[in-house]
């Protein structure tokens, strides 16, 4: 496991940039573009005969020029390629393995690892302690109450035996893994986010061209409704 980062003394919340949301990306079919770099590459240099085949067929005009589609379509693809790169390199295998909090909890019942466990309480205490011991509020990563987060870390921090451990204290586990998968899911802020941008920004500008032929289509379908009325 990577090396986590140190707590923050501010309130703990989401960040957009998280890796689960780069994960979701990352392991969707369009990062599978990265293999159309060489014929889209081909495609920009033959641009100007994809227009005037176009123009010959009278194709409705578009809102993105080919040359235009065809830039998208490369810039897209090697973006997703370049933030792929990153998550397969810099994404904690916590975070690769486990879609979610409760699949990571789920992982580590079925295989308890007292070491794990441990280090888990240890974090989650150290975190805790940012916060006053009698506040309520859903502070940390926006989910767990503080004064939870301690009571679990305190019960937890010097146990020896895993199994006793998760079948005596199943709530207390579950916070302090969750809190420790949260950890996880937020460790290297600026990694975590340039593979994020990388991911999202080369989707939508992969996406560029079909949502401009989807525009064009949906203008026909209205002009021929429009006609038939």
């Amino acid at each position: 496991m990577e090396v986590a980062q140190q707590p923050s003394k501010e309130p703990q919340l989401q960040d957009w940039a998280r890796w689960t949301n780069a994960r979701f990306i990352a392991q969707s079919r369009l990062p599978q573009a990265a293999s159309l770099i060489p014929i889209i590459g081909y495609a920009i240099l033959w641009s100007s005969q994809f227009e005037s085949l176009i123009s010959k067929h009278h194709l409705p005009a578009a809102f993105v020029p080919v040359q235009w589609k065809l830039q998208c379509l490369w810039w897209g693809a090697v973006a997703m390629s370049l933030g792929l790169g990153i998550y397969i390199w810099k994404c904690p295998r916590v975070i690769k393995r486990a879609t979610d909090p409760e699949d990571y909890v789920l992982q580590q019942f079925q295989a308890p690892n007292p070491l794990l466990l441990v280090e888990a309480a240890k974090l989650a205490l150290e975190i805790s302690k940012n916060y006053h011991p009698m506040e309520a509020k859903k502070l940390i990563r926006g989910e767990m109450a503080p004064q939870d987060v301690r009571m679990a870390a305190e019960v937890l921090s010097n146990i020896n035996e895993a199994t006793p451990a998760f079948v005596r204290h199943t709530p207390y586990v579950h916070i302090v893994l969750q809190l420790q998968f949260h950890h996880q899911n937020h460790a290297l802020q600026f990694w975590r986010r340039i593979c994020f941008v990388m991911l999202a920004g080369g989707a939508f500008t992969f996406l560029i061209p079909a949502i401009d032929t989807t525009v064009q289509v949906a203008r026909r379908f209205l002009s021929l409704a429009g006609l038939n009325g």
